[in-house]
């Protein structure tokens, strides 16, 4: 389905099952699509909401400015959805921690999955990483070994996986305007201090590979150390994309976070 932005974008989102709503914001590489495991287990229990960001998937890239933030509210006030539970991926991590700081009475627990925080800095490692990850896009337009570096990227899959390769190299096939997403248009929130983040009371979970990139561990201790109740779990032999490499698993610790008391 497509909803109709204040500015006249079109947005793709899904909706399934009932019950008490859970939001899958998907990271900066792959579709809403790669939350199928997800959708299939909580559906069951809960109105499962996911969403293409623009630029990803079944939303075209955007060709203004935007907020993502804003793109949420608008999509869980279209959804008369009051408050939810948020389960963000990388830089959907960032943005459900974004809209949080923004928004902190529509939000009842978070599920922070090797996010990023706005404002933190990323290491040179990190920067030589990607720009190596893109090079063949960026030297030859290449798409097809653009696609392939990011399928065979150590710290997205920790070790071989080939399911989990198959799969993001099959997303990104399908949906290669994830590699073109032009970010300029994105406004970004302010970064957040450190009062910030202690204001909110939110139950949150993080979690986080153990073969992840060293960034992306500094962001999850920057964000436990910050917020007042948060957890952090390592989960080894795995990557940036836990939800991926282990499906079963990381349900399984979804489950049991949002159900606790």
């Amino acid at each position: 389905m497509h909803m109709c932005m204040s500015d006249g974008y079109n947005l793709f989102y899904d909706v399934v099952g009932h019950g008490s709503s859970i939001v899958f914001i998907h990271d900066g590489l792959l579709p809403s699509s790669v939350w199928d495991e997800q959708v299939a287990a909580f559906a069951t229990t809960h109105r499962v909401v996911r969403y293409d960001r623009r630029g990803y998937g079944g939303s075209v890239l955007p060709d203004q400015p935007y907020s993502n933030i804003a793109d949420l509210q608008q999509l869980m006030d279209r959804l008369s959805i009051d408050d939810a539970i948020l389960v963000g991926a990388s830089g959907g991590g960032g943005l459900a921690l974004d809209f949080t700081l923004a928004y902190p009475t529509r939000v009842q627990r978070l599920v922070l999955v090797g996010s990023t925080l706005t404002g933190l800095s990323f290491s040179e490692q990190f920067h030589r990483r990607m720009q190596e990850l893109f090079r063949p896009l960026v030297e030859a337009r290449d798409m097809a070994a653009t696609i392939e570096r990011w399928a065979s990227d150590p710290y997205l899959v920790a070790g071989d996986k080939p399911q989990a390769r198959d799969r993001i190299r099959a997303l990104l096939q399908a949906n290669p305007n994830a590699l073109i997403n032009p970010q300029h248009f994105i406004q970004p929130p302010p970064s957040p201090t450190a009062a910030d983040l202690a204001r909110l009371n939110h139950p949150t979970l993080i979690i986080i590979g153990e073969a992840d990139i060293g960034d992306v561990h500094a962001h999850a201790g920057a964000i436990e150390f910050g917020l007042r109740r948060a957890q952090r779990i390592v989960v080894s032999s795995a990557g940036h994309l836990v939800y991926l490499e282990y499906p079963a698993k990381f349900n399984q610790l979804v489950h049991a976070f949002i159900h606790a008391d």
